[in-house]
Parts: C-alpha cells; structure tokens; sequence
C-alpha cells in the first residue's frame, strides 16, 4: 500500500487548520517529511544490500533508504588466515593480520586502509521510508502513525506563533478570552508527542500494559 504526499498534506490540513497563514503550505509538507523521518528512526525496517568493494577505492555509496548499519560480513577466514576474493586467495598471518575499520557520513562508508580486493560484500542495515514519485510505501497503520508525529509538529508552529497573541476582553455582558490560547497548543502538541512514541513501541512489538 502506498500514501500519497500530496494526501497525506491534504488530511494534515484538515486535522490542523492553518490560523492566519500557519502552517503554511510548506510547513504542512515540511511536517510530513519530516514525520516520516521521525518514523523510519524510531521503526525503520531491517534490509539487506550489497558492496561492490574493488581494490584501491576506499568510498562506496550506501543505499538511498540507509539509516543505521546492523552489520557488515567479515571476507576474512581466520581459521585458515586467508581471504577469498574475486582476484584470488589473499592469505595473511600473525605477522600480517588482516585489519579494517571505516566510516560512515553522508551517505557513504568509507573502508580504512583502502582495501587491496575486489568483491562484493553484504550489509545488513536499518533503512527508511524514502518518497518515490510522489509516494510513500506505508500501509495505512504505519501513515495514521506518522500522522501523529505531523499534526504534533504543526502544533509546535501554532503555539510559536500565538506566543505573546492572547487577549481577553469584556463586552456587556459577553467575556472573550483568549489568552490560553498557546497553552492550548501546547497541551495538545504533548498529548500527540505520547501517542506517537506509544504508536511506535506498538509497533515495534513492545506490549504496553
């Protein structure tokens, strides 16, 4: 199953109604991405994937979906000190071990010292709900949950933005009182901010009792 952006926008809207311009039309978009991005770190699924490690560069691109590494395969055989790659048996000993470590930033993972074979290697990783032409792969469960996070983070914008706007005045016999106006947000914003993470340990199969 798959949620629309452009839905998703459109039902935010009509949960949390803009006051005076706010959110905004980028802000109600902004919120949606940046709920699922919440989501996916919270609840991010695990995925396999695979390197294509070649002698002599150190750099490869991970997956566009790729948030965490879980694991990474070890080529090396330490019962027989010896690493089989695509060009051949590498062998090693006591007095050449076989060392690696590496980086991971901006997408990429980066292998220390620069490795000296070719092969393909494999990942296990957490990974993220990526928009692809327009859409989200969520079923309909997992977008009421990043729904939650949306609407908490639109009334973030309302309560900073009816900061130092509360009024009361009295007119006859009719009161008019505004001045809680932001600590309404608020509450409210609090509110959604248990419900996701409650959502999201649902998920994740924790039993809350």
């Amino acid at each position: 199953m798959t949620a629309t952006l452009a839905d998703m926008i459109s039902q935010l809207q009509e949960d949390v109604p803009a006051v005076s311009g706010v959110p905004s039309d980028a802000q109600y978009e902004r919120a949606i991405k940046d709920a699922v991005r919440e989501f996916s770190r919270r609840c991010g699924v695990c995925k396999n994937g695979t390197l294509d490690v070649i002698s002599g560069t150190a750099a490869y691109a991970l997956p566009a979906d790729f948030l965490e590494l879980i694991e990474i395969d070890n080529p090396y055989e330490p019962e027989n000190q010896v690493m089989i790659t695509t060009t051949g048996i590498i062998p090693f000993s006591s007095l050449n071990p076989f060392e690696e470590d590496y980086t991971i930033q901006n997408g990429s993972i980066t292998f220390f010292p620069v490795p000296t074979y070719t092969m393909t290697r494999y990942i296990e990783y957490k990974s993220a709900w990526t928009l692809v032409d327009g859409s989200y792969l969520l079923t309909e469960d997992e977008a009421q949950i990043v729904m939650m996070k949306a609407k908490q983070l639109c009334f973030d914008k309302l309560a900073n933005a009816s900061i130092g706007q509360g009024f009361s005045y009295t007119v006859g016999n009719m009161s008019v009182n505004k001045s809680g106006v932001a600590d309404g947000y608020s509450k409210r914003l609090y509110e959604l901010q248990g419900e996701f993470l409650q959502a999201c340990e649902r998920y994740n199969g924790a039993v809350i009792r």
